[in-house]
């Protein structure tokens, strides 16, 4: 895994600065209407560009894009009835089998099934796979192992993005405080806010990444597609990041048990990017 410095020095200064400017415009954009979404959206989508820009070389790729639905499917079992005697045969167009009823003393007729059923182990026909559930993430991470090109292109993390609630301060306890004691208690003011959020997400998180799992399962005998994944919950400009696998995915208290205090998208001094979120990002080249 690349190191965080090494990919660093792949954007030169003037343009890291740049970015930086870019992002902390976009944040006052936003805060400006903390509780819009959308323009929460633009600050992070840009952040992740230049953080997967940063992390990506020659080897592994990262992207991340919008609005990837996935789903958990359920195939139901549909009945036949007990008098028809069932023969399948393989439809020459289709990739499917059809049924056909053939009750005593008829010629064969031929009774079309929906496409793709099949007959199961205990005489009754598996219809098209149907949608359990679905859920749509604000962003998707993606890894692409370029020297492997015939590799799916795989996801490695997941985002779920939401506006900053507005919390109004007593005007009389801003003036007792010069302005960088007002800036820090509305930081704090904001931190809880977003930790107060993110608590209230990780239902939905939970169902995301359900959902993702299922839409790459585990097949015996071969390797976990994704032995583990990321999952990002963004309030405003404040993060928290859960490290999930398919064993511990459905535990509410190892969600519980990994909500520290959100972090600032910048870091202390406001002219760079969070350590943490720098340091981070490399781990999803190997989620």
């Amino acid at each position: 895994m690349a190191a965080p410095s090494a990919s660093l020095s792949q954007t030169s200064e003037t343009q890291q600065y740049e970015k930086i400017q870019i992002l902390k415009a976009l944040h006052d954009h936003a805060y400006e209407t903390r509780e819009v979404e959308h323009p929460w959206y633009l600050l992070w989508n840009e952040c992740f560009h230049h953080l997967d820009l940063l992390t990506s070389d020659k080897n592994i790729y990262l992207m991340t894009g919008p609005q990837q639905q996935f789903t958990t499917r359920k195939r139901p079992v549909v009945e036949v009835p007990p008098a028809s005697t069932i023969v399948t045969r393989q439809s020459n167009s289709l990739n499917s089998v059809e049924l056909v009823a053939l009750d005593e003393g008829e010629d064969c007729p031929m009774a079309d099934a929906s496409f793709g059923s099949h007959i199961t182990r205990d005489g009754g026909a598996a219809t098209e796979e149907s949608v359990d559930r679905f859920r749509i993430p604000d962003f998707t991470i993606y890894r692409y192992m370029l020297q492997f090109s015939g590799r799916p292109i795989l996801p490695t993390g997941i985002i779920e993005n939401k506006p900053l609630g507005d919390i109004t301060l007593d005007n009389s306890f801003l003036d007792m405080l010069d302005a960088e004691g007002a800036l820090a208690a509305i930081r704090l003011r904001d931190q809880k806010s977003a930790r107060l959020a993110m608590d209230r997400t990780i239902i939905q998180a939970r169902q995301q990444l359900e959902c993702l799992f299922s839409e790459y399962p585990q097949v015996a005998g071969r390797p976990d597609p994704l032995p583990k994944v990321y999952h990002l919950i963004i309030v405003g400009g404040w993060y928290r990041i859960h490290e999930i696998t398919r064993q511990n995915v459905a535990d509410i208290n190892a969600w519980l048990a990994d909500n520290d205090s959100p972090h600032y998208i910048f870091n202390d001094t406001n002219d760079g990017l969070n350590p943490d979120l720098l340091e981070f990002w490399p781990k999803l080249r190997q989620a």
